[in-house]
């Protein structure tokens, strides 16, 4: 979605430019606050095999990489929308007919954000909301 976004504004070098700063934020917040002292604090349930638990303070920090992505994928359909508007003129609610390249492009984006949103809610929630045994569990299921 990156690059169809990036070629959405004709290869523009300042969302590029914009794209890569932000990503770069997220991925050293999510690094250094994150992930960088998670090492060594996973728990292994005894008869579960190789199944994690997590403490809440580890499955807070590891709650945060998965809404830094949640993040990036909003500012990609917010750019995508909003470039598909300028063009148009109007948000048009043609996501059944598929007319030309823009009407395509809205609604594989807002196919892809739909999906990915509605895997990515439920994990975080597990992270911050869910008990000892239930926490992280669906990030297989987002990881695809």
């Amino acid at each position: 979605m990156t690059i169809r976004t990036y070629a959405l504004y004709g290869g523009s070098k300042r969302l590029l430019t914009l794209m890569t700063i932000i990503m770069i934020t997220l991925a050293i917040t999510v690094s250094v606050e994150g992930l960088g002292r998670y090492m060594g604090a996973a728990v292994l349930l005894p008869g579960v095999g190789c199944y994690e638990t997590y403490t809440a303070a580890v499955a807070v920090r590891l709650g945060l990489a998965w809404i830094a992505e949640m993040i990036f994928e909003l500012l990609i359909f917010i750019l995508t929308v909003y470039r598909i508007c300028k063009t148009t003129g109007l948000l048009r609610l043609s996501l059944v007919t598929r007319k030309n390249i823009i009407d395509i492009i809205l609604h594989d984006g807002v196919m892809y954000f739909g999906a990915m949103t509605l895997v990515n809610i439920p994990n975080i929630l597990t992270f911050y909301s869910g008990s000892v045994a239930v926490r992280g569990s669906l990030s297989s299921l987002t990881s695809w």
